[in-house]
C-alpha cells in the first residue's frame, strides 16, 4: 500500500474516531442534561470542566454569566467567592476540604446533606453525591459531583421537628395533669384513711361508752335487786330474832324446871 493511501486511511479513521468520540460526548452531553440533579465535573486542577442546566438553575446563574462558565478557566475555590457555602443552620462557612468534591478529588466517594449555599438575600440547602473518576492506571482524573435543592424536604422536617415538639409539650402537659391527679388522689386516699382510722376510733370508744353503760346497767340493776328485798330480809331476821327470843325463853323455863326437881329430891 502507497505511503498516500495509508495517510488516507489514517485521516480516515482518524476521523471517524473523532466523530464517534463527539457523538459519544454529545451522548453524555445529553444525559447529564437530562439528570434532574445538578451536575458539575472538576479536573485534578480543581478547575471547573462541566455543568449542566439544571446548576444554573438552582444558582440562578445567567445562560451568558461567566461567574461559573468552564470556559473561564475558574477554581471551585474560585467559585465559592460568589457562592459562599455554609454549614445548615448555622453561620459557619463549610471547610474547603469536608466539600464532597473536593474530597472525591482524593479518590473518595462522599456525600453531604448539610451544606448550605448563599444566593443573594437566602439560602438554599443541598444534598451533594460526589464520585472519583478514574483513568486506566487507576489515577483520579475527574471528580463529578451531583446535587440537588432539599428545601422542601427541610421545610418539612422542620415542619416535623415541631410538629413533634408541640407533642412532647402535649405529653408533658398531660403527665403533669395525670401528676396532679394522682397526688390529689393520694391526698384523697389518705384523707379517707385517716376518716377510716378516726371512725375506727370512734366505734371503739362508742362500744367502750356502751359497755361501761351495760356494766352500770347491771350494777343498778343489782342494786334495784336488792332494795325489793329488803323488807324480806328485814322481816326475816325479826322472825329470826324472835325465835331466837322464844329459843332463850325456853331454855331459861327448861333450867328453872330442873333445878326445882333437883332441890325436891
Amino acid at each position: 500500500m502507497a505511503l498516500t493511501d495509508r495517510i488516507n486511511l489514517l485521516k480516515a479513521n482518524t476521523e471517524r474516531a473523532n466523530r464517534q468520540l463527539r457523538e459519544n460526548e454529545n451522548r453524555l452531553t445529553q444525559f447529564l442534561e437530562a439528570m434532574p440533579v445538578g451536575v458539575i465535573v472538576q479536573d485534578t486542577n480543581m478547575k471547573l470542566f462541566y455543568f449542566n442546566q439544571l446548576v444554573r438553575k438552582l444558582l440562578h446563574i445567567p445562560n451568558h454569566s461567566v461567574r461559573l462558565d468552564p470556559a473561564s478557566g475558574r477554581t471551585l475555590a474560585e467559585a465559592i467567592e460568589d457562592f459562599p457555602l455554609y454549614v445548615a443552620r448555622t453561620q459557619q462557612k463549610y471547610p474547603f476540604e469536608c466539600i464532597p468534591l473536593v474530597r472525591a478529588l482524593h479518590g473518595e466517594s462522599a456525600t453531604a446533606d448539610d451544606i448550605e449555599v448563599h444566593l443573594g438575600d437566602k439560602r438554599i440547602p443541598l444534598e451533594v453525591w460526589s464520585r472519583p473518576i478514574f483513568d486506566e492506571q487507576g489515577n483520579v482524573t475527574y471528580a463529578i459531583s451531583a446535587f440537588r435543592d432539599i428545601t422542601q424536604r427541610r421545610e418539612t422536617e422542620s415542619e416535623l421537628e415541631e410538629y413533634h415538639r408541640h407533642l412532647e409539650r402535649l405529653v408533658a402537659e398531660r403527665t403533669a395533669e395525670l401528676a396532679k391527679a394522682n397526688e390529689q388522689l393520694q391526698q384523697d386516699l389518705i384523707k379517707r384513711q385517716q376518716a377510716e382510722e378516726a371512725l375506727q376510733t370512734a366505734n371503739a370508744e362508742l362500744q367502750r361508752r356502751v359497755d361501761e353503760l351495760a356494766t352500770l346497767n347491771r350494777i343498778t340493776q343489782t342494786m334495784t335487786t336488792i332494795t325489793n328485798l329488803q323488807p324480806a330480809l328485814e322481816f326475816a331476821a325479826e322472825a329470826i330474832t324472835h325465835c331466837f327470843d322464844g329459843f332463850s325463853t325456853g331454855i331459861s323455863l327448861f333450867n328453872e324446871a330442873h333445878t326445882e326437881r333437883t332441890v325436891e329430891v
